[in-house]
């Protein structure tokens, strides 16, 4: 008997789990829309999915970093490091395109290593609003049509 009550009680616990705040991550490695506090910092892996561009509880990030590729298409699979008067503050990996961070106001560095190849770019982060980066990697992505014509053109 104490089996089925202790049974019947785990997906409650499992559910509160759930519902807590940010978890610690135990490798770097960023689960999908789930608030994670890696090296003292909260970061979430996300971008996958129509919900993701209009999703309110992003917005309350101040730094959002995207991948892209050649031709704009969104990439993932990265280690995003954010960077503060060259001290890495967390390295992350994120197997989406977007990787947000809850930092102080401040200027950053964030950098994301793909493959090898790493791209660099400053952010900043505001009291109120979301400082935004998209760090480009023109060797990478899928192939664009050649229908395509790009907005700049």
């Amino acid at each position: 008997m104490k089996f089925g009550k202790l049974a019947a009680a785990l997906p409650v616990v499992g559910c509160a789990a759930f519902f807590a705040g940010p978890v610690q991550a135990q490798n770097g490695t960023l689960p999908f829309d789930r608030p994670t506090v890696v090296d003292g910092v909260e970061a979430v892996c996300t971008g996958v999915g129509e919900s993701d561009e209009n999703n309110q509880r992003w917005a309350t990030y101040p730094v959002k970093v995207v991948l892209a590729g050649k031709g704009g298409q969104y990439l993932g699979g990265a280690a995003v490091t954010i960077i503060r008067d060259g001290n890495p503050l967390a390295t992350v990996t994120c197997a989406g395109p977007w990787t947000l961070f809850k930092v102080p106001p401040g200027r950053y560095e964030v950098s994301a290593n793909l493959n090898g190849e790493t791209q660099k770019e400053t952010v900043y982060a505001s009291q109120s609003g979301q400082g935004r980066v998209i760090l480009r990697f023109l060797d990478r992505g899928g192939t664009v049509s050649p229908d395509h014509v790009p907005a700049s053109q």
